[in-house]
């Protein structure tokens, strides 16, 4: 209790992250509820190609969308592809 998150860009409910700094940091399902609760759309950029061995990181994308999902926020997604 008492840990502060900060949205490293942030203007009129709308937040911008990099990848590394939702799923590859210490944040968790609370620290994803919060954010929700702040902003009604989400930038995430630079998101990797998952596969089998980024276990962490794609358990922890996979929480953050369901509950992004779930309280309704816009999410717009600046990914890899090949």
């Amino acid at each position: 209790m008492g840990r502060s998150f900060t949205i490293p860009k942030y203007a009129n409910g709308v937040g911008r992250f990099k990848f590394d700094d939702l799923c590859r940091a210490f944040v968790g399902a609370i620290d994803y509820m919060s954010l929700a609760n702040a902003c009604h759309t989400i930038f995430i950029e630079d998101v990797p190609r998952l596969n089998p061995s980024q276990y962490e990181d794609t358990r922890r994308f996979i929480t953050l969308i369901d509950i992004l999902y779930d309280a309704r926020c816009n999410v717009v997604l600046s990914c890899e592809c090949s």
